[in-house]
């Protein structure tokens, strides 16, 4: 234990009474609002607040710690926040969970809407408690409330494998509880429907411990929650919590008390991919000082008054070829021209809307650069003249994406590129195992048109110039690995021409759709919503050698950049995926162990509603 710990401790018993006149902790007197509390690990007390008061209580922990806190109380229910020393909220709720990232004090704040009184405990959760030998409660020492009148829900009835049963949440009673009996090593399914009303049904199972096992929210498919195939990892009563999550109405309630051969998941046509356009950026404030160009992203700028002037810069390697433009933004009446100067500051190469010959822009298609270090390119107008620009630089023959949306098989589409360096791209969607050949061909005998088809993130899968003959560009017999959505981008092969073109692309070999997703069902699947610098915890039920499959994605509307963890029964992070879909995490892993795993999600800088789901990938 760290000496400013002991301290914190000792100034603390500090303020208590004579430990010989009150022997007991239940005995002493409430704490004062504002005071920090200590809480040791495997221990639990007493504590009591309202509506004007809140209790502090400081832990020490160890970088990686996996912890819980929770509370009994009666009363007005509570809510609990773990704070790191810096202030941030690691966790919040009526329990709270997380590894801890560093080393040091932690704050755990207790608040209630009315008057309450609790006990609260500290745990780990990836240890037994060396005070007993069986497995903790969620709050030590604490007995589980009894079914009628535990806090999570009115108890029904027990729960027997083949005899359904059926229910009506309301507003006053809004969760449900019932008990199953189980051996050890026994499997058993759980699946909650709507039968009418609005409920959205959610269950949660919690073990002879109290532990929360798994949940779900829509795995069963039409909104219903399902728990497919949990093993009872020790003998006894497990609880079940069936809820809708404010929303009211009768459900039913199946058991199947054995092993579950799993279906695939039905298989709907999926609605067309489509990206956002690119569409043009209204005038803002401009950034102070220089600039940094980022590949095929256009800034908006402005020359304001005569002899103005606006700085932008861009790394680049020796060697390396690039492409650079400036247009006149609007109905902007700037002539646009620009400077690129090199690393030492020498004077390399100019371009004057005058004498591009680009439709007002000023343009440098595919200019080889002989070092490596960041350049210079200075920005005015010709004959002093002022307005707003945009201005854009790209590795390779182009400059600036033109977004043309979604791309049909068997449809002969025709785009014309109107300014040099520009590069059209295209949506197609398709399924792993689809082979697609893409043809480009010129429309006016002028443009040399490349194509290539790249991933979302513009990783390319196969690239032409001239493969069709002539100045056709043609991508042949092109296998597809995963399905999603894909990029066919089209510009001038040198980057120094415009003009028309025509795209075609067609299957060789179409994947059956069904057959792609055949041999997955769902785990578990989740609406849920990340608020600002927090995170939610989902669990779930995975058995050894399982392969599962992991997608976070944002709702309709959201512009939440999620990210996701993935624990093993120990806390252990076991995967993690961020922006390997788009902004979104999906991944697979290989389950170690049978046991309960834990799905965490935030938001990096963001917030917003999302859709968690976890796929069993079967043979």
């Amino acid at each position: 234990m760290r000496w400013w710990f002991l301290i914190l401790l000792a100034g603390l018993a500090g303020c208590l009474p004579d430990p010989d006149a009150l022997p007991t902790l239940a005995a002493l007197p409430p704490t004062p609002p504002g005071q920090l509390i200590p809480l040791a690990f495997w221990e639990t007390q007493p504590g009591r607040v309202d509506a004007q008061t809140r209790l502090t209580y400081v832990l020490n922990a160890e970088a990686g710690d996996s912890i819980r806190v929770g509370a009994v109380s009666t009363g007005a229910p509570l809510t609990l926040e773990l704070i790191d020393i810096n202030g941030t909220v690691l966790a919040s709720g009526r329990s709270v969970e997380a590894r801890l990232p560093a080393a040091g004090l932690y704050r755990v704040v207790v608040r209630a809407e009315g008057v309450s009184e609790y006990v609260i405990g500290l745990s780990y959760t990836d240890r037994p408690n060396p005070n007993q030998p069986t497995p903790i409660s969620i709050v030590i020492g604490v007995p589980t409330p009894t079914p009628d009148t535990d806090e999570r829900g009115v108890f029904v009835s027990d729960l027997m494998s083949g005899q359904p049963v059926t229910g009506a949440l309301t507003a006053r009673e809004p969760a449900h509880l019932y008990r199953v009996t189980l051996r050890a090593g026994q499997f058993f399914s759980l699946v909650m429907s709507r039968v009418s009303g609005t409920t959205d049904p959610y269950l949660r199972l919690f073990g002879p411990d109290d532990r929360l096992i798994a949940e779900d929210d829509n795995a069963g498919g039409n909104r219903s929650a399902r728990l497919l195939n949990v093993r009872a990892d020790v003998a006894g009563v497990y609880l079940v919590q069936a809820s809708g999550r404010g929303t009211f109405g009768e459900y039913r309630l199946d058991l199947t008390a054995e092993f579950v051969t799993p279906a695939p998941d039905p298989t709907p046509t999926p609605p067309p991919l489509a990206l956002t356009p690119y569409a043009t950026p209204t005038l803002a404030p401009l950034a102070t000082g220089r600039v940094r160009l980022v590949d095929h992203v256009p800034f908006l700028g402005s020359i304001t008054t005569p002899r103005g002037f606006q700085e932008y810069s861009f790394f680049a390697e020796a060697g390396q070829g690039v492409s650079v433009g400036v247009t006149p933004f609007g109905t902007s009446g700037i002539r646009p021209m620009f400077d690129i100067f090199d690393p030492d500051g020498a004077l390399i190469a100019s371009a004057r809307s005058s004498s591009a010959n680009d439709r007002g822009s000023a343009s440098l298609p595919l200019l080889r650069l002989p070092q490596t270090g960041v350049y210079l390119v200075i920005v005015t107008g010709e004959d002093n003249s002022i307005g707003a620009f945009t201005v854009s630089y790209g590795v390779g023959a182009s400059r600036l994406d033109n977004f043309k949306g979604s791309a049909p098989s068997e449809s002969r589409l025709t785009s014309t590129l109107t300014n040099k360096g520009i590069r059209d791209v295209w949506t197609v969607t398709l399924q792993a195992g689809d082979i697609i050949t893409v043809a480009v061909s010129s429309a006016d005998g002028v443009l040399d048109p490349f194509v290539e088809l790249t991933d979302l993130e513009g990783v390319p899968l196969a690239a032409d110039d001239n493969a069709g003959g002539g100045l056709n560009a043609l991508l042949r017999s092109v296998p597809i690995e995963r399905s999603g959505q894909y990029l066919i981008r089209v510009r001038a092969a040198r980057g120094d021409q415009v003009g028309g073109y025509q795209l075609l692309w067609r299957y060789v070999n179409l994947a059956n759709p069904a057959e792609s997703n055949a041999r997955e069902t769902t785990l578990l699947q989740v609406d849920g919503t990340i608020r600002l610098n927090e995170y939610e915890f989902y669990r779930f039920y995975g058995l050894e050698g399982q392969t599962i499959h992991v997608t976070v994605r944002p709702r309709a509307g959201s512009q939440l950049d999620p990210v996701a963890v993935l624990f093993d029964p120990t806390g252990q992070p076991l995967a993690e995926g961020d922006d390997d879909d788009g902004l979104n995490p999906s991944f697979s892993v290989t389950l170690p162990v049978n046991g309960t795993y834990t799905l965490r999600v935030n938001g990096y800088l963001t917030e917003g509603d999302f859709t968690a789901r976890v796929k069993w990938r079967f043979q």
